[in-house]
């Protein structure tokens, strides 16, 4: 047994010789950065001077083995010493080192400390390009304001909504996630993209906005004979139609008021109580392509809560195959969701409404949803 001892201290002996040695080879002068790159080997031969906060790069030099600590524009960096030689270093760009965009005083500089010296090297971090995630209403009425939420929102120049309207008054969060804009008093009835534009890029909604009429819409409660563009198509059935501002303030015209407390678990007349809204069978598509993934699409609505949904579900139903079961307080904050009595879009990707009332095979194509003739 007392051999064994010896041996193995023999053993780490000689390791502690070894780390020691290599230690004094780093040690052997100053620190410098030569270049850097991605660490793609197929770009390896390649050298940057600019890179997005999240890129995994390499850095080469002299010296710069035995790194204590890294940053980038004074963000410290994370990093596995067992990539630290004294000829090259693996490292990530903190995603949340500032850039120019957030801000516009930054150094733009590396700084790597060392166990024997420290060195800074200029390098750029590029803005991320601005993006859209979502907008609280996507038909929020004129005059009234928008919540535009994203990313990278950051030096923001103007908004231009459908019909090439230039907006430049707006207010966005310092973290450049939040934008709060007024939506155009002239703007009545026209939809399309709506852009942000930066001084690093812009972004666009990744749909329509103010999307009232036109192909696609399956109603918005008015008749022809009320409004110009009224699209009706409804069952005249299951809720109450109603322009009653009072309750639900802020909506264009008519909408579907439900109300769906107060009923038995085994209650399942759905027809009764205005607790649905039933459509009669209309064209959606002057023409489509069957074939299109159902992910591509989704169904859109805008919904107003007064009080918080905590239970139950509510089916959205496509013909007598597909359906889905539509349940956001599960996923809300303390599984309650509420639209705190203002206007919120909802959006559900096609490709989630299932057969067999909402729990068996998932929507592949469009032609799952929609019938040859469009409707």
């Amino acid at each position: 047994m007392e051999r064994y001892k010896i041996v193995v201290f023999g053993i780490i002996l000689l390791m502690i010789g070894a780390c020691k040695k290599n230690d004094e080879k780093s040690a052997g002068g100053t620190p410098q950065i030569e270049r850097i790159r991605l660490l793609n080997p197929a770009k390896k031969d390649s050298t940057f001077t600019a890179a997005l906060p999240g890129t995994q790069l390499v850095i080469e030099g002299k010296n710069i083995g035995g790194v204590v600590k890294i940053y980038f524009n004074d963000v410290e960096a994370w990093f596995n010493p067992v990539y630290n030689t004294d000829r090259h270093m693996i490292v990530t760009i903190p995603k949340y080192a500032p850039t120019a965009a957030n801000q516009p005083e930054v150094k733009s500089k590396i700084r790597m400390v060392t166990t024997h010296g420290e060195v800074s090297y200029d390098f750029t971090l590029t803005p991320p390009d601005p993006i859209i995630t979502s907008i609280n209403n996507e038909n929020t009425i004129p005059g009234q304001e928008m919540t535009i939420l994203g990313e990278s929102l950051f030096q923001v120049q103007s908004i231009t909504f459908p019909g090439n309207r230039v907006v430049t008054e707006f207010s966005v969060s310092a973290a450049g996630n939040q934008i709060l804009v007024k939506v155009p008093a002239d703007l009545r009835i026209e939809s399309g993209i709506l852009t942000v534009t930066t001084k690093f890029g812009s972004a666009n909604s990744a749909g329509v906005i103010n999307k009232v009429a036109g192909e696609g819409m399956i109603s918005n409660f008015s008749q022809a004979s009320q409004i110009a563009w009224g699209v009706f198509n409804w069952g005249y059935f299951g809720g109450i139609v109603t322009n009653n501002a009072s309750l639900f303030p802020n909506n264009r015209e008519h909408y579907l008021q439900n109300i769906f407390g107060g009923i038995d678990a085994n209650n399942s007349n759905w027809y009764e109580g205005n607790r649905s809204g039933n459509f009669t069978r209309f064209k959606v598509f002057n023409t489509f392509t069957a074939g299109d993934p159902a992910a591509s699409y989704a169904l859109k609505f805008e919904m107003n809560t007064i009080e918080p949904w905590k239970a139950g579900v509510c089916l959205l139903r496509f013909n007598d195959a597909y359906a889905h079961r539509w349940m956001p307080y599960l996923t809300a904050a303390n599984k309650s969701f509420s639209t705190g009595n203002t206007w919120q879009t909802i959006t559900v990707p096609l490709s989630e409404f299932k057969t067999s009332e909402g729990k068996g095979n998932a929507a592949v194509t469009l032609g799952n949803i929609v019938a040859a003739d469009g409707t």
